[in-house]
């Protein structure tokens, strides 16, 4: 290590590390080059902080300033700036750039970048830098590591049944049927600028502006192909913008273990039931109709990825299969090869807290679980009266959803959970439009429910009128195939010959919105609720109804430092939602009780792909 002073030179002879004096204060830097290979040296080091320099033909990058035991390393910084696609990127893959001939860099400039980034207050889990291009431009960023990444220090290990305990042990009071987020979260503006498209989470947003605000939100993972995506649809640009945000936040952390990959336990489900503290996989598996040839088949000896989870009926840990949480892991994840069972995000929800987050979850699944038992059992729920409906934007929106040429039926299928949830059903004026489309939503208030169902449907609807005769064909082959993805269950319904079999939803009478709901509009909308005592008692209602709930707490380290929680609910017997005939899932159990419920014997079982978009 030498000098400030011959930082060139150091540059010059291709060292790997020097010894800076910033602010008083003498700083190790580990210097890395875009021709060369990534560094690791600084594994072995085990410096408890230093910082970065990276040179490269087109641009020098100075900082962030790492300290060991905190979230982020060299690794996870450089390898999110090389997965991502940034602006005037000219290098292919596999062709990085060559530097030849002496190496210069402006040594007072860098050194008084790094000693702004020392004077700066860090916080918490964000990682400041500059970044200088070709043309001198200096430019101030912020880098978000979600998780540590395995070359990042190892940190404490999680004790979830821990935090799911504590969070049902916090005092907040909200009105009812309100947001039940807390009002003081916020996300750094500089976090997902999207003027940083060096090291940002985001890729790229796309925004639609029609009718009403809709933005979705696109981030990569590694160098995979496939995008993930996150979209938010409501009549505030603002608002749509966060729920996009919130989405792919969401989607990212449910789809593969994010830095959690540590707490995954491989073993039988034998060995694991010795323990006393896991869950009987089958409870899911066997609900599962399609023959997906991705899946292994359950065997109580073969092992098994397992992780911790949280179990409502003892409220203590337990454990489940890694394929029961996360949906679609990583490319040459291990894990991957060794599924039971394929979901997808019903259940996985973000929010301020883990609270909110098992309370949403929970809505979105009692929202799919009746929608699918009034599909599977062809029962008619109590029709809406339009004119009882007053809220001015679902008005709005239906008005909207009429100018496209499209017919609104709004119908209760509230079950025996006791939330308001509402089937929005749009049928088709002319051959060019949709024979039927369907929404559904769930809130405990239910013109929340209500609006809800109808921003997603006229997103959907607006979005499918550009291009309706390429809909039309790959309908048809839809007919001929059979459901493959998920946008082929709401577009095999735009044949009007496949419209007949929405006709059983017409045979349960009419009623007024303020009547059906009276509970609420008397008392409900008028009171305030403790959040814990509102999500015990709905998970208490769950339990009753199915024996059990299960919390998965997927948060990435990462989202902690933001104030965000991610989890996953799992309910046994409950109507899973599925997309293609080889994930194709059905409850039996659940439709009994769901004919119980409605005092009528069951009858035969819609096989016909459900509608839900």
């Amino acid at each position: 290590m030498i000098a400030t002073h011959a930082l060139n030179e150091v540059l010059n002879r291709r060292e790997q590390w020097t010894l800076l004096e910033v602010e008083g204060e003498r700083l190790p830097c580990l210097i890395t080059y875009g021709d060369r290979p990534e560094a690791n040296g600084y594994l072995e080091r085990k410096l408890p902080k230093f910082a970065l320099l990276h040179v490269d033909a087109h641009e020098c990058i100075v900082g962030p300033v790492f300290c060991r035991e905190e979230i982020g390393c060299p690794s996870c910084f450089l390898k999110r700036r090389a997965s991502n696609l940034r602006e005037h990127e000219y290098r292919l893959e596999g062709a990085p750039s060559r530097l030849v001939g002496d190496l210069q860099v402006p040594e007072d400039l860098v050194m008084e970048c790094f000693g702004m980034l020392l004077r700066k207050r860090r916080r918490p889990g964000l990682l400041d830098y500059y970044r200088m291009n070709g043309n001198g431009l200096l430019k101030r960023l912020t880098f978000w590591p979600a998780e540590r990444c395995s070359n990042c220090s190892e940190g404490g290990k999680p004790d979830d049944a821990e935090a799911f305990a504590a969070a049902f042990r916090e005092k907040a009071v909200y009105p009812y049927g309100d947001s039940y987020r807390k009002e003081g979260a916020s996300i750094p503006s500089d976090v997902f600028r999207t003027d940083n498209t060096d090291s940002n989470f985001i890729v790229y947003k796309d925004r639609n502006t029609r009718s009403f605000f809709s933005v979705s939100t696109f981030f990569r993972v590694n160098r995979e192909e496939k995008y993930g995506m996150g979209i938010g649809s409501t009549t505030d640009y603002r608002a749509s913008e966060r729920k996009s945000l919130f989405e792919a936040l969401e989607r990212y952390a449910g789809m593969h273990p994010r830095g959690r990959e540590r707490t995954v336990t491989c073993a039988s489900f034998n060995a694991m039931r010795q323990s006393g503290h896991v869950t009987d996989p089958r409870l899911f598996i066997r609900d599962v109709a399609g023959s997906s040839e991705s899946l292994v088949p359950f065997d109580e000896n073969g092992d098994l990825p397992w992780i911790p989870a949280y179990s409502w009926s003892s409220k203590a840990l337990t454990h489940i299969p890694e394929s029961l949480a996360y949906y679609k892991m990583d490319q040459n994840y291990s894990g991957g090869a060794l599924r039971v069972y394929k979901g997808n995000s019903n259940g996985n929800t973000l929010g301020t807290g883990l609270l909110d987050s098992v309370y949403y979850a929970c809505l979105e699944l009692i929202e799919r679980d009746a929608f699918l038992n009034h599909w599977y059992l062809r029962h008619a729920p109590p029709e809406i009266r339009p004119e009882s409906v007053t809220n001015g934007k679902a008005r709005y929106m239906c008005g909207r959803l009429e100018q496209l040429d499209y017919d609104v039926r709004l119908f209760d299928i509230t079950m025996d959970t006791g939330i308001p949830v509402i089937w929005a059903l749009c049928f088709g004026r002319t051959p060019d439009k949709f024979a039927a489309y369907s929404t559904s939503a769930a809130h405990p208030d239910p013109e929340k429910a209500i609006q809800n169902a109808l921003e997603e449907m006229l997103l959907a609807l607006e979005y499918y009128d550009t291009h309706t005769g390429v809909i039309r064909e790959k309908a048809k082959r839809i007919q001929q195939q059979g459901v493959r993805e998920v946008e082929d269950h709401p577009i095999f319904y735009f044949l009007p010959e496949e419209r007949h079999h929405f006709d059983f939803l017409f045979g349960g009478g009419n009623v007024d919105l303020m009547e059906r709901f009276a509970g609420y509009y008397e008392n409900l909308r008028y009171t305030a609720i403790d959040m814990a005592s509102e999500t015990s008692g709905l998970l208490d209602r769950l339990k009753a109804i199915f024996g059990d709930v299960i919390l998965v707490r997927q948060t990435p380290e990462g989202y902690t430092h933001l104030g965000l929680e991610v989890v996953k609910v799992l309910i046994p017997h409950l109507q899973q939602l599925w997309f293609g005939e080889e994930h194709r899932m059905l409850s039996r159990k659940r439709l009994e009780q769901a004919a119980r419920f409605w005092g009528v014997t069951p009858g035969d079982i819609q096989h016909a792909p459900h509608p839900f978009p």
